[in-house]
């Protein structure tokens, strides 16, 4: 009986050895140890496997997704880290580019152009320049004589009128006339405050400068509320010479006119002590003197520094008077328009003229005025400083 025991209990635990061995070589595992190790033995294989960083941005390809979300997210990653340094690479290239020669016109070429680059391509132009002959200059005026005026004769001084009416000589000409630049048609609006008689008043004033290459008008008038109203107008011809008045027009109680003969050389009143009077061939009216001063020197302003005096004919509604300007200087002005660069003129009294008249020239509205300030030795004065203006 005990070996029949024996063999009993030998036979059981060769059956459980068989058991346990049938078990290990199973394909798939049930318990939950053996499916972590399983698990642990894919993914770490997969975790070692390299990325192609060595290869260029531009063959850089997304490998096929792995089996665990974690290496597929530095997969995706190491692409965009190749790509930055292809996107540098491409701006030099392009830069290189900009700076190589390109054909004449290239508006990529020259908007591109580093700092070193273009100061070479200035210097290049500057040696260009430099062995080309120079073009010759472009005419300075529109009119026909600032084409053929010499520089010595710039300033051309009008011939005196005293001298010429007392010596009873038809006037000549001078031989060439001196350059000028007329501005284009403006309009020009002024606030006027002015002192009479122990009466101070405030008005608007207005110039109006209008102009077709041949012909010219002119026209100023101040206005005043319960007052009425002051006009002088100046019309006439343009030429080589400048501005030619025809007519000149005094409109305040009653019109009084100056009808100017430049073929005769006289000029005829309506009303004065003397109904006619000897007049040369540049001369100008009370109005057109203005704008025929600043068309001198627009043309040449280099040639007119301070001191330097032009004189003029003038004619009035009564009688013709030499008025004589001179340069004060560049002046800024504060005036109602704003802040205006100017140069200032003085007209020089004459004998027995108590009357001291002050002009500034806008240098930035074609030498026209800008504020024009007349003084009475009575203390009387009117002021016009320019509120506004406008070219058609």
């Amino acid at each position: 009986m005990p070996h029949r025991t024996l063999w009993l209990l030998a036979a059981a635990v060769l059956a459980l050895h068989l058991w346990a061995l049938r078990s290990l070589s199973l394909p798939v595992a049930h318990g939950p140890a053996a499916a972590d190790r399983v698990l642990h033995t894919r993914v770490l294989p997969a975790a070692r496997t390299p990325s192609p960083r060595e290869e260029p941005a531009a063959n850089a390809q997304i490998p096929a997704a792995p089996h665990s979300a974690k290496p597929s997210a530095r997969h995706r990653a190491a692409p965009a880290r190749a790509r930055a340094p292809a996107a540098r690479t491409s701006t030099a290239t392009a830069r290189t580019g900009a700076i190589a020669p390109a054909p004449q016109g290239s508006s990529q070429t020259q908007a591109d152009l580093t700092l070193d680059n273009y100061e070479r391509w200035l210097a290049d132009m500057a040696a260009r320049s430099a062995d080309s002959p120079p073009a010759p200059a472009p005419a300075p005026a529109p009119t026909p004589a600032s084409e053929a005026a010499p520089r010595a004769q710039e300033k051309a001084p009008r011939p005196p009128a005293a001298t010429q009416a007392d010596s009873g000589t038809t006037p000549t000409p001078t031989s060439t006339p001196p350059p000028l630049r007329l501005p284009p048609p403006t309009r020009l609006a002024f606030e006027v405050s002015g002192h009479v008689k122990g009466f101070d008043y405030h008005a608007r004033g207005e110039l109006v400068w209008k102009t077709d290459g041949t012909h010219y008008q002119l026209r100023q008038s101040i206005s005043m509320l319960f007052l009425g109203s002051r006009a002088q107008q100046s019309q006439g011809l343009v030429t080589a010479r400048g501005l030619r008045p025809e007519r000149f027009t005094d409109e305040a109680r009653k019109e009084r006119t100056a009808q100017l003969d430049f073929a005769t050389h006289r000029v005829r009143f309506s009303d004065g002590a003397t109904a006619t009077a000897d007049i040369g061939d540049d001369a100008q009216d009370r109005l057109s003197v203005f704008v025929q001063l600043g068309a001198l020197i627009a043309a040449a302003p280099q040639d007119y520094p301070r001191g330097t005096r032009i004189r003029f004919e003038t004619v009035g509604v009564r009688h013709v008077d030499p008025w004589t300007f001179e340069v004060q200087g560049p002046e800024v002005l504060h005036l109602p328009a704003g802040d205006t660069p100017a140069l200032k003129l003085q007209r020089l009294p004459q004998d027995g003229d108590d009357q001291t008249d002050e002009l500034w020239l806008g240098t930035g509205l074609s030498y026209l005025p800008v504020r024009i300030r007349l003084s009475q030795g009575g203390g009387d004065w009117v002021d016009l400083q320019l509120r506004d203006h406008e070219t058609p």
